[in-house]
């Protein structure tokens, strides 16, 4: 009985940089979002929505320092770095 066997691979260029609406947002919008986002889910207290908008402000603002690092690194691996002049 013939069997065949077929694989198929996928290229992975590593992680990818989210390039939505949430990027283009500030770290206190995304915080925001989040935060309402939990308290409709969990009913949360106001004591427990302020501790939990503090964490997810922390957590934003970590988010979007990463995200910049990475896009000025892509830049420089690119040849797209304008801060350096071509000699």
């Amino acid at each position: 009985m013939p069997t065949t066997v077929s694989m198929a691979a996928q290229r992975h260029d590593g992680p990818k940089m989210r390039k939505g609406p949430k990027m283009d947002m500030t770290a206190e919008q995304m915080a925001t979002l989040q935060t309402k986002h939990m308290t409709l889910a969990l009913d949360l207290t106001e004591d427990q929505l302020n501790q939990i908008y503090k964490i997810n402000l922390e957590k934003a603002q970590f988010g979007k320092e990463k995200w910049q690092r990475r896009k000025r690194q892509e830049r420089v691996v690119n040849g797209k770095n304008h801060s350096r002049r071509n000699i």
